[in-house]
């Protein structure tokens, strides 16, 4: 089921202008999407992970959300011990699943229980499908921070996405990912931001960067630098990193009230922008 901006308590703003649109799962569970249909095509997704919580807590909740989950996910779900994380993994599946199925749009040939998200040895969600009828699968990418876990799903090479609550103890890590060059362009591009908010819509620019296009990479955006940056009505990073010649990656970002999310995709084809 699909309702066009509704009023969903405790989001912001800033969310339901970016997510205009909402999933509801059963038994109530609400995510909200943002679709792009520029190539390559993509969807993303948000889900609020309070709610996920108070959903779990009711009576069937709990199963009838796993109903969502391939009998490979249900199994993995029943083997984690920390309800936080257990909570995390869960919102994860189901918020990826349904950018994938808005993504598909009328055209998809799968269903919630058939698609399965397991692991890369580096952490990188891979999609498979039980389904000998599926059409093909999309790049997909997950992150959570605070009380949201945010999706992508690209008919794309490789896709990216990172969302991060600004705080203040990004202040205290600043010199592990942000050259004083970089620092000083975010300042100049974006005075009417505070620190806190540029430096956290860098780290979140990075970390998409890397989960789309450097996952293989064990150092933490080891040469990866912020180039250019346009402040129009998208936030629009450039950034260069090992492997990408001279032509620098984009990364899209929003501000989401007291969030940032960045996402990249990396297209079928090398060069394409």
């Amino acid at each position: 089921m699909t309702r066009k901006s509704p009023e969903t308590p405790g989001m912001g703003a800033a969310i339901l202008s970016f997510f205009r649109e909402e999933r509801v799962l059963p038994p109530s569970l609400s995510l909200r999407i943002s679709k792009s249909s520029a190539e390559p095509a993509l969807c993303l997704s948000l889900l609020d992970l309070t709610e996920l919580e108070e959903l779990l807590a009711a009576p069937e909740g709990e199963s009838l959300l796993c109903t969502h989950l391939s009998p490979a996910e249900r199994s993995r779900y029943d083997g984690f011990t920390y309800p936080g994380r257990r909570r995390e993994w869960l919102g994860g599946r189901l918020a990826c699943k349904a950018a994938i199925l808005n993504l598909a749009g009328s055209t998809a040939t799968h269903t919630m229980p058939e698609l399965a998200i397991g692991s890369a040895a580096n952490g990188a969600p891979i999609l498979r499908c039980s389904s000998p009828a599926a059409s093909p699968l999309p790049a997909i990418s997950i992150s959570h921070s605070n009380r949201y876990v945010a999706a992508m799903a690209a008919w794309a090479e490789s896709c990216g996405i990172d969302i991060q609550k600004t705080t203040d103890q990004i202040l205290r890590v600043v010199d592990r990912f942000a050259a004083a060059s970089e620092v000083l362009l975010l300042r100049k591009t974006l005075p009417h931001l505070e620190e806190t908010q540029r430096l956290t819509l860098l780290w979140a620019a990075k970390e998409a960067l890397k989960k789309g296009v450097l996952h293989d990479q064990p150092a933490v955006f080891q040469g990866v630098t912020l180039h250019a940056l346009d402040n129009g009505p998208d936030l629009v990073l450039r950034l260069h990193h090992p492997g990408g010649g001279d032509r620098p990656t984009r990364v899209n970002a929003v501000a989401l009230d007291d969030y940032f999310l960045a996402y990249t995709v990396e297209a079928c084809h090398a060069g394409t922008p």
